[in-house]
């Protein structure tokens, strides 16, 4: 198990950084730090960070100053199955992906049951997770030029769903 960087924000908002990523990262970081097999760390070190995400099996994809940080990204193109831990996160392209077959969800509820639940994983089920993460990289990334499957294709479809939507019982209706 895999996450490092601040657990406190940025020294430019000092006085909000209690709410900084609803509390989880410094969660992690105070409760799991010593856990066995598990690499948690309040401290960034660029140099060896991608280099730590490329030998995890499972990365923790924390909320930032939102209720996503960049790192679930980072997990899926470095072939590390994200862990997810934001009850109410809308991802992206989420009516055309099917997130379940490459990440692991924990309710926050569940953060404190965190080393029970991922110890629960079997072989099988991170060997599987990380073959569709093979697959899925491509469908949140923008390709150039434009491929199948990548996100230019979802944003599109994305976009057709909602002009569909929009223009349901207007004069001209739907054209396809």
């Amino acid at each position: 198990m895999f996450t490092r960087g601040t657990v406190a924000g940025s020294h430019k908002a000092f006085k909000y950084n209690k709410d900084y990523s609803l509390g989880v990262r410094q969660h992690l970081v105070k409760h799991f730090a010593s856990e066995q097999g598990w690499l948690m760390s309040g401290e960034a070190n660029p140099g060896s960070y991608h280099s730590e995400l490329l030998r995890s099996q499972m990365c923790i994809a924390p909320a930032g100053w939102e209720l996503w940080s960049v790192r679930l990204f980072e997990s899926i193109l470095l072939g590390c199955i994200p862990v997810i831990l934001s009850d109410d996160l809308h991802l992206p392209f989420q009516s055309q992906i099917d997130y379940s077959q490459f990440t692991i969800k924990v309710p926050h509820a569940s953060l404190s049951q965190l080393p029970e639940i991922l110890g629960a994983v079997s072989d099988e089920t991170i060997r599987r997770k990380q073959a569709s993460l093979k697959t899925f990289w491509k469908a949140v990334t923008y390709q150039t030029p434009p491929a199948p499957g990548d996100a230019w294709e979802h944003l599109l479809h994305e976009l057709q769903a909602r002009v569909h939507h929009n223009l349901r019982g207007t004069p001209f209706g739907f054209w396809t």
